[in-house]
């Protein structure tokens, strides 16, 4: 692997949105300044917060000139992600939201992959790991790893996950639009940053780090979601991709629909509630059947149906400088699915290939969609 010389040491743009995050933002903001790639300019939006944010990120910027405090009224996530874009000088933008880190070396291996990928790569991301307050890892791990001419496989899921994982050339944004401001003002938040990866992958391939390098932090107040708001969002996220996109074909809306009503189930299990993870649980079925095969989906029902709920005992696992240990590393490569499951997805996974190279929509249909690389496991 080529290693990038100090002669080609390109300016990282980190932006993080914070509102009221004084409980959090030094955490995240230590995990930027600490990266190995020196190279970065951290720029913290603070949203309007009316806590002690703002005093906490003018004391860091004063001990470090790398970071820079940007403020505006209150307006969202999307506004304040797109303030710190506007402002920042980087050829490659890092997003990271206020709760999340990075582990020392994510910006420096994202780096080295984009120095040995093709020019049609606008995106590196790496693979996450959920955390709980606690510092505990959560059981299920994201282990996605999406590459090249992806839009198809991003309309059936959000393999990225969250917003803190990718690192995106600076052109993107020119040719692909900045965040959406429109499902705050629909009141319909949630699906802001992957309605921006399929705009970029419209025109650029993705490539991923197989590591676990950004820790996606979860406490039972994000857990607790307004699940028909996140569905609104979801919602209106689609109803864009079919207007660009008429003649993509409905069942890859179905199988996406029924991922995203898993997602919501797998969320509303942690946070508790059982009632509503049954009713979404339901609702996936309902958009696909085969559903019934998925593994995933039996081991929600199970434990919404059983009395007891088993959660690892505080400590079994870490995140820590040397990555992802104990039981949480296990769970992040994921058991196998079911032999009918795994053979339905690997039907599918043609099926999308097909799509891709058929037409697009992709960058540069045809010959790089063909070299496209699908490597997720099933």
């Amino acid at each position: 692997m080529t290693v990038l010389t100090d002669s080609d040491r390109p300016l990282v743009s980190a932006v993080i949105p914070a509102f009221n995050a004084a409980a959090v933002i030094g955490r995240t903001v230590h995990s930027v300044i600490t990266q190995s790639w020196r190279e970065i300019e951290l720029l913290v939006v603070d949203d309007g917060s009316s806590d002690e944010t703002a005093n906490i990120v003018r004391a860091l910027a004063a001990d470090d000139k790398r970071i820079k405090l940007l403020q505006q009224k209150n307006r969202g996530v999307s506004a304040a992600r797109n303030l710190g874009i506007e402002r920042a000088r980087g050829e490659y933008i890092a997003l990271l939201d206020a709760d999340d880190i990075w582990l020392e070396k994510k910006i420096e291996k994202q780096l080295e992959m984009f120095r040995n990928s093709p020019e049609s790569t606008g995106l590196v991301y790496t693979q996450s790991v959920r955390i709980f307050e606690d510092g505990r890892p959560a059981v299920y791990a994201q282990g996605n790893a999406e590459q090249g001419a992806v839009f198809f496989a991003l309309v059936h899921g959000n393999f990225l996950e969250n917003a803190s994982t990718p690192l995106i050339r600076r052109q993107c944004f020119d040719r692909a639009g900045m965040f959406s401001l429109d499902y705050r003002n629909a009141d319909a938040q949630g699906c802001e940053d992957w309605d921006l990866y399929l705009r970029i992958a419209e025109h650029y391939e993705f490539r991923v780090v197989r590591e676990f390098l950004t820790g996606y932090w979860q406490s039972e107040a994000s857990m607790s979601s307004d699940w028909q708001l996140m569905y609104r969002s979801y919602r209106l996220l689609m109803d864009g991709v079919r207007k660009r996109h008429p003649n993509i074909p409905d069942y890859v809306f179905r199988w996406s629909r029924s991922n995203y009503f898993l997602y919501l189930a797998n969320r509303a299990t942690l946070a508790g509630d059982k009632t509503s993870a049954v009713r979404l649980l339901m609702r996936a079925i309902t958009s696909d059947p085969c559903m019934l095969v998925n593994r995933r989906m039996q081991r929600l029902v199970g434990r919404n149906l059983s009395p007891l709920r088993r959660v690892p005992p505080a400590g079994s696992e870490s995140f820590g400088e040397q990555g992802i240990t104990g039981n949480a590393h296990r769970a992040g490569k994921r058991p196998g699915a079911g032999i009918l499951w795994g053979r339905r997805q690997q039907q599918r996974r043609r099926q999308l290939d097909k799509l891709q190279q058929a037409s697009g929509p992709g960058p540069l249909p045809g010959e790089v969609a063909k070299q496209s690389s699908h490597i997720r496991e099933a």
